[in-house]
């Protein structure tokens, strides 16, 4: 089969749609390619942390509204860090009330370990205090 007689079989001239559907198709494969570059590259650090530090609040708690600036600012600085993985979780929101069904008091701060060890944040609630917390091997 030489080249012009398969150009001369794919012609979009009557149909449009498959020429749409080849390039939504080309697409998706692109976006796969790039998504499995890009997670084998580098985003490891993001889904696979050596630990994770979360803050288990309730919106109507007074005293969770007083520690939540320190924890924001925090959390920012902990954004460099590529082992600690920080997550806030609201147990006012019915949708987090299976995560939340073993904190007993809020706020709660807890650090968990790929090593599946967990400790509970006993310090004082400021940014160097939970620093101090994320940043200390147990």
């Amino acid at each position: 089969m030489d080249l012009s007689s398969f150009f001369d079989k794919v012609t979009f001239k009557d149909s449009p749609s498959r020429l749409v559907n080849l390039s939504i198709a080309f697409a998706i494969v692109i976006l796969l390619i790039l998504m499995i570059v890009g997670f084998s590259s580098g985003f490891e650090g993001l889904y696979d942390p050596t630990q994770s530090v979360t803050m288990y609040h309730r919106t109507d708690c007074n005293a969770c509204r007083s520690v939540m600036p320190e924890w924001a600012v925090f959390v920012e600085n902990m954004k460099t860090d590529g082992n600690i993985f920080t997550r806030t979780v609201d147990c006012s929101n019915p949708a987090n009330l299976g995560e939340c069904a073993n904190i007993t008091r809020v706020p709660t701060v807890i650090k968990r370990q790929t090593s599946g060890r967990q400790h509970t944040f006993k310090g004082s609630h400021t940014v160097a205090g939970y620093y101090n917390f994320a940043t200390t091997e147990y």
